[in-house]
């Protein structure tokens, strides 16, 4: 074909472009990062990025004779592959331009079908790509380019060369600064014919490095309790990384685990204990693996913190507010109490207290919730949640202190002990609250409608009238037990008999009323002329009988019945 005719020809195909549907008149141009090749199966090869994922356009025109053809096409990792010669238009030592557009923009891509690459073959040295090719007569490129990327990311190119003598068919590529990993290599040549830069025949191959790493570096133990975070910089080449570690100053580095991540948690580390780590990275392609130098020792100091919280419990504070106690815990420097109500899923924070137990006054009365503790210790001015809560309680106030207020109170009486000669007794007195709930939560009954309690620890007699779980204190007073060495019984009992006098050489006791062999209820010491002989009260110091004033002892005496329950404790 002549020149003239040629210029004709163009001419032509380029109205028509003008006037097809798919004009990109309106469109933008551009220009994106691309690579273009025809393969050995006669496929136009297109990888590029910048265009949307719904869907392209486009026209394929043989510029020799101006035919082409149209269509859409979905496009899956950004590449595009168009068969040459099933479209009808293939024809050898031709150029095609391939338009692709979306609903905004259009590039436009020219191929030649000139020489093909016949044979192709790249190896993987140390830190270089070597490429080579081989082309069938007539070759036309006036260049060739090698193009490496990772293989799952075909548009990021880490690594390119350009050959810029059409007659040599080698080439080597430095991968000094690429990591490990699995690559393609795509070769392919490229011409200038007619005015058109155009993309020739090429090949995609694949590669692996596989290289040393270097030493990790800038590692990070950040210690919490019963565990450390560890940190570190990512490591040129790895594909991952060991990690081992040592209990103390001496003996041998352990592996813990390997991972591909620059961070990692190790838990279940012993309190109070230093622990030591270090790393390496190592480089994996195809079954092989190559190891890095071990990185210097890193300590963390694992912080001695708490335990789980125990012996949980409600009960009641000297004022009688309902309380949430539990025991000390070892290493505990604080406590935080947690709460939720029921059908809720989160815990939220009810206070933090430094004692063994909380009010629990800001609960709804007729609400139900469930309450946990968790200890806390303060290192450094940090303050370290133990990993463990206590066990979960569960109470509506209002129904735990109607079923628990007797318990809770009675829960509060103690009796008398002895240590080294001396009895274990105190001088307070027990409110009226506490000794009703104490005889009625025991559940003490009576063959008349009183019953006696002697608080052997309190030194107090109380009388209550009632019956059994209704009884109501009507009165009480001071009291000496038995001492040490005559020790008042300690049980339940009967009043079974009375006597009006027992006489000594120079005192007497009056108004006797015996409730177990010879214990009893009486006055203290008196001489004949009625003036008292041995005054005390409110500490032990009889022989095993309970002393009373002459007036307290007179009640019991003329007031309360025989066959009467006696409550000793």
């Amino acid at each position: 074909m002549r020149n003239c005719e040629k210029k004709l020809l163009l001419l032509v195909v380029m109205c028509l472009l003008f006037l097809t549907p798919c004009t990109t008149q309106a469109k933008e141009k551009v220009s994106p990062k691309r690579q273009a090749y025809i393969n050995g199966a006669s496929y136009l090869v297109l990888r590029f990025e910048g265009f949307s994922d719904e869907g392209y356009e486009y026209t394929l025109t043989n510029m020799d004779s101006g035919k082409r053809v149209s269509g859409e096409a979905k496009v899956k990792a950004n590449e595009f592959k168009l068969p040459l010669k099933k479209t009808g238009l293939y024809k050898a030592g031709t150029v095609y331009r391939l338009v692709i557009s979306d609903k905004k923009k259009y590039m436009e891509v020219y191929y030649y079908t000139g020489a093909v690459m016949e044979n192709a073959v790249v190896k993987a040295g140390n830190d270089i790509i070597k490429a080579n090719w081989a082309m069938s007569d007539g070759d036309p490129y006036s260049i060739y380019r090698v193009r490496l990327a990772p293989s799952d990311q075909p548009l990021l190119i880490q690594a390119k060369k350009d050959q810029a003598s059409a007659s040599v068919r080698s080439a080597s590529v430095s991968t000094s600064a690429l990591a490990s990993g699995d690559y393609t290599v795509y070769i392919y040549g490229e011409a200038k014919v007619d005015g058109y830069s155009c993309y020739g025949y090429g090949r995609a191959k694949s590669a692996s490095i596989l290289k040393k790493p270097g030493q990790v570096t800038g590692i990070s133990a950040q210690p919490k309790a019963s565990r450390v975070t560890l940190s570190w910089n990512k490591t040129l080449g790895a594909t991952g990384y060991e990690i081992y570690y040592r209990k103390g100053t001496t003996g041998k580095f352990k592996l813990y685990k390997a991972c591909k991540t620059t961070s990692l948690t190790v838990p279940g580390l012993k309190g109070g204990k230093a622990y030591y780590f270090k790393l390496r990275a190592y480089s994996q392609i195809a079954g092989k693996t190559l190891y890095g130098k071990y990185s210097t020792a890193k300590k963390a100091a694992i912080p001695q913190i708490a335990e789980m919280v125990k012996g949980t419990k409600f009960t009641l504070d000297s004022s009688y507010h309902l309380i949430l106690a539990w025991n000390k815990t070892q290493f505990a420097t604080s406590y935080v109490v947690y709460y939720n109500k029921e059908g809720e899923a989160k815990y939220k924070r009810l206070g933090t207290t430094k004692k063994t137990s909380m009010r629990l006054d800001d609960l709804d009365d007729d609400t139900q919730y469930n309450l946990v503790v968790r200890a806390r210790t303060k290192i450094g001015g940090k303050n370290y949640l133990s990993y463990y809560t206590s066990e979960t309680l569960s109470l509506t106030p209002s129904k735990y202190m109607a079923d628990n207020y007797n318990k809770l109170l009675a829960s509060k009486v103690r009796t008398i002990s002895y240590s080294k000669g001396k009895c274990i007794y105190t001088t307070k007195k027990y409110p009226t609250k506490v000794k009703e709930a104490y005889v009625n939560y025991k559940n003490y009954s009576s063959r008349t409608k009183y019953l006696i309690w002697v608080s052997t620890y309190t030194q107090q007699t109380t009388i209550f009238k009632g019956r059994k779980g209704h009884w109501k204190q009507i009165r009480t007073f001071t009291c000496a037990t038995g001492r040490y060495d005559d020790r008042s019984p300690r049980g339940v009992f009967t009043l079974n008999t009375k006597e009006y006098r027992w006489k000594y050489v120079n005192t007497q006791i009056l108004y006797i009323s015996h409730f177990y062999k010879k214990a009893s209820f009486h006055t203290r010491p008196l001489f004949y002329n009625g003036s008292v002989a041995t005054p005390t009260l409110g500490k032990p110091a009889s022989h095993g009988c309970v002393r009373l004033t002459t007036t307290d002892a007179r009640f019991i005496y003329k007031s309360i019945p025989l066959k009467t329950t006696i409550v000793s404790f």
